[in-house]
């Protein structure tokens, strides 16, 4: 039986905004900056005591503001492909169970709900390298069973960029985030938009990897920063040999630790998912706006991964500032989709990479019919069957 764990986290708003004080501000904006900063270091830029940096954390920890920071991997540095799909649906029912089938499929990376064009599901599966027929065929069965349709499957190119929220930028005596949109979108025109798309592509690294990685890289998607001394007793091994080989995955395999806090403090509500074509018309604008975001970052979080056949754009925004930056995409692009993403509850979750897709034996992943197809269809059903028993 296939079964994807994911880790829920309840949301407990404080009663007022009032009851954070500026070091618990200045303590998040550190954070969001360096994940990896420690409590000791914390205490000498905030010239706080120890003491009193544990205890501000521990409360922002209660209150469900902070929580643990998530490792984020690259997909190619493991023999994995990501594809990015859109289903449209007709019904939340249908909806559901795709959220089910979701669950279920072992190299499911990530599902949310949107609507905005209709409603529907966005879709990110981390497949093995040259087994994207079975993707397919996974879909198409799920098609042949439930009435939606694929608006479509695009395969990462592996080129991506991203900015982060700056809080420093966070105007906390008024509540509000500062930034200059038409500065912005001046130094953006003087970028070259000849320069090609690239990022820094890792090389494949899965050859060197064995379940023990697997298990532990997937521990860190839950917890980047999960005591060593738990994941010892855990996992059964060594401070030591841990220790190594979490040098080795942040090294080759980890290209990103991202801090998690409840983000409505600083007004960062509306998450929208923007994606561009690929077409002759659009590549210069995509270059230039790639760039841009390289060289004059965007004080918002902000993803954009480059497929096959779109852009994709995933941003959480202000209101206002999310307005100012879809009117300045309008002006550039002729051709672009919005959609309002809801992640809500469960109705978007991450999933950490799932340790038993990996074959020991053959020191691979998976990619038999039976594991990444039949076995999650027939547990899919046995679902359907139990929830109509209830």
């Amino acid at each position: 039986m296939i079964k994807r764990k994911t880790k829920e986290w309840k949301y407990a708003r404080v009663t007022t905004i009032m009851q954070l004080t500026i070091e618990d501000f200045q303590l998040l904006a550190l954070l969001d900056h360096n994940p990896n900063i420690t409590q000791m270091e914390l205490s000498e830029v905030l010239h706080l005591s120890p003491y009193k940096i544990k205890k501000r954390l521990d409360l922002l920890t209660e209150w469900n503001i902070l929580r643990p920071p998530i490792a984020r991997y690259d997909p190619n540095t493991l023999g994995l492909e990501r594809y990015n799909i859109l289903i449209q649906l007709s019904s939340i029912k249908t909806l559901e169970i795709l959220e089910k089938a979701g669950d279920i499929h072992p190299y499911t990376h990530y599902r949310s709900r949107f609507y905005g064009d209709g409603l529907g599901m966005f879709l990110q599966y981390d497949i093995p390298t040259g087994n994207s027929s079975k993707l397919m065929k996974w879909l198409n069965l799920l098609q042949d069973q439930l009435e939606f349709s694929m608006v479509t499957i695009d395969k990462s190119t592996g080129i991506r960029i991203e900015t982060h929220p700056r809080l420093d930028q966070w105007l906390l005596n008024h509540f509000r985030w500062e930034f200059d949109w038409k500065e912005w979108k001046k130094t953006s025109e003087e970028i070259d938009d000849t320069k090609p798309l690239t990022s820094i592509q890792r090389p494949n690294v899965i050859s060197q990897l064995d379940k023990l990685d697997i298990q532990i890289l997937s521990e860190l998607n839950n917890n980047a920063r999960a005591p060593l001394s738990i994941l010892s007793r855990k996992l059964g091994r060594s401070k030591a040999d841990l220790s190594r080989r979490i040098s080795f995955l942040k090294k080759h395999v980890i290209y990103d630790l991202r801090v998690q806090y409840d983000r409505k403090i600083f007004d960062l509500t509306n998450v929208k998912l923007i994606y561009i074509p690929r077409n002759p018309e659009n590549e210069k604008p995509l270059r230039r706006l790639y760039h841009s975001l390289e060289k004059h970052p965007i004080p918002f979080r902000l993803a954009m991964n480059v497929g096959k056949q779109y852009a994709w754009l995933w941003l959480i925004f202000p209101p206002y500032h999310e307005a100012e930056f879809v009117y300045t995409l309008f002006d550039t692009f002729s051709e672009l989709k919005i959609l309002t993403i809801d992640v809500i509850g469960k109705h978007g979750i991450l999933y950490p990479i799932y340790p038993e897709n990996y074959d020991i034996e053959k020191k691979f992943w998976r990619i038999d019919d039976e594991w990444m197809i039949l076995s999650p269809l027939e547990q899919l059903k046995l679902e359907q069957l139990k929830k109509e028993m209830r």
